[in-house]
């Protein structure tokens, strides 16, 4: 968790001084394979998601299998949420991905991962005895807007290899979104 202090430029346009970025990358962990549980990470995410304004939920590449089960956890925080009549957003990125601009191919990630929300919604819907049907009943969701694609980090091989710009433009892109 950081407290992260706004610009004092953006401190004028924003009216707030902190931003505060809570970091669950211990959900569903592998080194905590055995320890944690399915309720212990749903209880951290419902925690995260209640008190925050937008959850920024950060894919590597685009194999969703991998991330089905932290899908399925964010369902049921904002299944949650709903319930106590609290709208936070959600914001998907995926990192890596070697064409930002291939809209075609994106479009048929942005399907699959509507698919995958969907399909957790239901699971999610199920165990926590609710009658949302696509996570779009959950919270307010835009495939088109709310998915963002990042390209990689770096133009080439590290260690000398200088900064992706469209990386760069990638964040600017993101930045514009969190403070809107």
């Amino acid at each position: 968790m950081q407290l992260v202090r706004v610009s004092d430029e953006m401190k004028t346009q924003m009216n707030f001084d902190y931003i505060l970025v809570v970091d669950t990358e211990g959900l569903h962990a592998p080194e905590l394979a055995g320890r944690s549980t399915r309720r212990h990470d749903n209880e951290l995410a419902t925690f995260v998601v209640g008190i925050g304004n937008l959850t920024l939920i950060n894919i590597l590449g685009e194999n969703l299998a991998e991330m089905q089960d932290i899908l399925q956890i964010v369902v049921h925080a904002f299944m949650r949420m709903k319930k106590v009549r609290l709208n936070p957003s959600c914001v998907f990125v995926h990192q890596n991905i070697s064409d930002v601009t291939a809209g075609e191919k994106n479009m048929e990630g942005r399907r699959r991962l509507q698919e995958k929300l969907d399909e957790m919604t239901k699971l999610a819907a199920e165990e926590e005895v609710c009658d949302e049907e696509c996570f779009s009943d959950v919270i307010k969701f835009d495939v088109q807007n709310d998915v963002k694609y990042f390209a990689h980090l770096w133009e080439g091989n590290p260690p000398m290899a200088p900064p992706n710009p469209i990386y760069c433009e990638n964040i600017q892109e993101l930045k514009k979104t969190i403070i809107s």
